[in-house]
């Protein structure tokens, strides 16, 4: 027979748990155990996510990575636009 032992911290659920239904501590640890081993049952897998992928409409040489880069030097350009010239 193999015996257990349980760290004090643990023993306080299942000893709630045997007043509060009226069962042997023996059962309430047992079927916690077999609670949890079932809920380690893995699912099966679900079918990987797909994207589809759809046409940006960029044209042939822009490069939609470096959309943000083009973006911000055209903000600069509108900057240096709108500043008044310095006369140094």
């Amino acid at each position: 027979m193999n015996g257990l032992t349980l760290s004090p911290g643990l023993t306080l659920s299942p000893r709630d748990e045997t007043h509060r239904t009226r069962r042997s501590f023996k059962a309430v640890v047992n079927d916690a155990i077999r609670n949890g081993l079932a809920s380690r049952v893995v699912a099966e897998p679900s079918a990987p996510y797909r994207v589809k992928a759809k046409s940006m409409g960029v044209l042939p040489g822009v490069d939609p990575l470096k959309l943000e880069e083009h973006a911000d030097e055209l903000e600069t350009e509108d900057f240096r636009d709108l500043s008044p010239e310095s006369d140094s």
